[in-house]
């Protein structure tokens, strides 16, 4: 049976059936500040360099950041739902700092994010859908199906997008460049419809629109660097 086929229970089932007894939280068998929230959030921080840079520029920021993830983690029963609490609080870092970002590291990142995306496609559409929209179609454990060579890419690139926002005397967002160049794109892409992301049903809307984004991938890494990379900053602002 294929992975994606099979069932995977949810918490209450397990108890409702007798499987588990109880959920506890890390921090009741853990010893010390090792199972506490605080600990796991500032281990997060100490692994990912980028954010010593947030602190040391915009430490009112970095605080806040810290404690709203204190508040949406303290609740939680496991640490995978800390974690997800952080990768929510990353995205939106990354596209705060994607606006201000070297040409380099916005371009790198979104090789990084579509070489997932291909590769996701080619297991199963719905896998890069939710890649791409984890919100509207729910997520999932991408190491099951990604190696850890391109994950590791791609958190790499997502660091140094922030890091050079913040080290680097960047080129300013030219929104009106971008706009134009968009348009463009949606001339010669072809099949543009296919990138609006409401009302995917069937395995033949996934494909068309992973194929879609795939193309608009394509589209802009083949035009003038500089260009590509204002385009890449437009899209991180509208996000």
């Amino acid at each position: 049976t294929p992975n994606e086929e099979l069932w995977y229970p949810t918490v209450d089932e397990l108890l409702d059936a007798g499987v588990v007894n109880d959920i506890v939280n890390a921090s009741d068998i853990l010893p010390g500040e090792y199972g506490s929230i605080s600990y796991q959030l500032k281990k997060f921080f100490a692994d990912y360099g980028s954010y010593e840079y947030i602190q040391h520029c915009e430490p009112n920021v970095f605080t806040q950041m810290f404690d709203d993830l204190y508040e949406q983690a303290k609740g939680s029963a496991t640490l995978i739902e800390l974690r997800r609490a952080i990768e929510h609080q990353t995205e939106s870092v990354i596209s705060d700092a994607g606006q201000r970002t070297s040409d380099d590291a916005v371009i790198e990142h979104f090789k990084a994010e579509f070489n997932i995306v291909r590769k996701l496609e080619e297991i199963q559409p719905i896998l890069a859908v939710q890649w791409l929209h984890p919100a509207r179609y729910g997520n999932c454990d991408y190491s099951r199906h990604v190696s850890e060579d391109d994950l590791c890419r791609f958190d790499d690139a997502a660091d140094r997008v922030i890091i050079d926002a913040y080290t680097k005397n960047n080129p300013a967002l030219d929104t009106d460049a971008a706009k134009t160049l968009m348009e463009k794109i949606k001339d010669e892409h072809g099949e543009f419809e296919y990138m609006g992301s409401k009302n995917l049903e069937t395995e033949a809307d996934y494909e068309r629109h992973c194929d879609a984004a795939i193309r608009f991938h394509e589209l802009i890494l083949a035009k003038d660097k500089a260009a590509a990379a204002n385009l890449l900053r437009y899209i991180h602002s509208r996000d």
